[in-house]
């Protein structure tokens, strides 16, 4: 992106960014732990690595979020999950963020940084 901005093919006031399924994991990492700024922002029916989604066990059989965070989410690891899942660190986006959820399990998903946003 700062290459683009530098070259000036892109206009920094004006960028972005858009997450389908998995990629929103990584759309609300970047609006938690990044200084880059975004115009705007979308998630739609997606992946959040969220206390919601862990307890509802979409990766569970697959250790797929534990392996994201680096430990399972109880325990000692609650420590590192309350530092790295964009989940518990929703007080730090400052991007408008339009999210999305397509039908009721979708919604489900998508609830928890709907809500807290909304708060």
């Amino acid at each position: 992106m700062n290459q683009l901005v530098s070259e000036g093919v892109a206009d920094p006031d004006r960028i972005g960014i858009v997450g389908f399924s998995r990629s929103c994991y990584y759309v609300m990492e970047t609006l938690t732990t990044s200084s880059m700024h975004f115009k705007a922002a979308s998630i739609t029916d997606g992946k959040m690595v969220d206390y919601f989604q862990d307890m509802r066990g979409l990766e569970r059989a697959l250790g797929e979020d534990n392996s994201m965070i680096g430990a399972p989410l109880f325990g000692e690891g609650l420590q590192l999950w309350l530092k790295r899942s964009p989940g518990f660190n929703l007080n730090k986006v400052n991007t408008p963020l339009r999210v999305v959820g397509i039908g009721r399990s979708g919604l489900l998903d998508m609830w928890g940084p709907y809500s807290a946003l909304h708060h």
